[in-house]
């Protein structure tokens, strides 16, 4: 019997997931670009995989409307939302292509857009500060956990540069106090692979203070970060709540994963070479990570220029 293309793609999945041990990111990734495919481009079908109808589904992505906020319209998608879209699709057109299903990936004959890392995605200092004093001042949270809690998640943000779903499946025999240690699950992080993040003395007083706040509850969660309603782990969606609540407060227009830019930015600042910011930031490749050192704000570097002279050329 002949596979229609939702279940080629359901196979597709199981082998991503299953076979490849793919990480739950990556297939979200991959289901959720499917999807919008399914969407846009109704009755899909093997034979609708060509150049042209790909190129009518970036036209509908471009032109569809969208709201945001509160219930602002938007139209349109930056250069880097078509690569994603494009990076995604393209696993399974390979897929497709190689067991013979199609004759070739449609994105072969389509030039891939160019994307510009240029634009400042890392949260400034005094930004920062702004953030820190809404949580520890400006916030009448309902409790001392919330408020050690919620500081303790930005620290975290800041000082390891976790992901969101990191940094909420995190579990109390993750954090090494004695080794002064984070430890990052393979099965919460995109790549798959384990990983292991220093934590330094503010964040390890920080997440301390929590700690023994948290003892105070009688939430039995083994994740480290815990609800404060429910016997159970601080949600994604929580930290959103949040971090939307951040914003209003600070009057600074940030979301979780520029903490994680944050991070890296400081770390090249503070001289980290790109292989050590590729280990911490457990990104598969190198190629990846030296996204930020295209980001590097110029003025960080005109110290450094500066011991450039005649008497000391190699």
């Amino acid at each position: 019997m002949k596979k229609n293309l939702n279940e080629l793609f359901e196979e597709f999945v199981r082998e991503s997931r299953y076979s490849l041990g793919l990480s739950e990111v990556t297939i979200r990734g991959y289901e959720s670009s499917f999807k919008l495919l399914s969407e846009l481009i109704p009755n899909l079908s093997l034979d609708k995989i060509t150049p042209e109808v790909m190129n009518i589904f970036f036209e509908h992505l471009q032109k569809r409307k969208r709201l945001v906020g509160k219930g602002g319209i938007k139209v349109g998608v930056k250069n880097s939302t078509i690569a994603t879209y494009r990076s995604k699709l393209s696993r399974f057109f390979d897929w497709l292509r190689i067991r013979k299903y199609i004759d070739h990936n449609p994105f072969m004959y389509i030039k891939a857009p160019k994307v510009e890392y240029l634009d400042k995605k890392f949260i400034k200092k005094d930004d920062i500060d702004k953030i820190i004093s809404a949580v520890l001042i400006n916030i009448d949270w309902k409790n001392s956990l919330l408020r050690k809690r919620n500081y303790a998640i930005v620290a975290t943000f800041l000082f390891c540069g976790l992901r969101l779903n990191e940094l909420v499946s995190l579990r109390l025999d993750d954090i090494d106090f004695d080794r002064m240690e984070v430890f990052v699950r393979g099965e919460t992080s995109k790549t798959g692979h384990d990983r292991i993040v220093n934590m330094n003395l503010k964040l390890f007083q920080i997440l301390k203070d929590y700690l023994e706040e948290r003892k105070k509850t009688k939430n039995t969660s083994p994740y480290f970060f815990i609800s404060s309603t429910h016997n159970s782990r601080f949600t994604k969606d929580g930290v959103k709540h949040m971090i939307k609540r951040l914003n209003d407060e600070s009057g600074v227009k940030f979301h979780a994963h520029m903490f994680r830019h944050t991070f890296a930015m400081n770390c090249i600042n503070q001289g980290y070479d790109i292989s050590e910011l590729q280990q911490i930031l457990g990104h598969k490749g190198i190629k990846m990570t030296s996204i930020y050192l295209r980001c590097r704000p110029t003025h960080v570097m005109k110290a450094k220029a500066n011991k450039l002279t005649f008497e000391n050329l190699i």
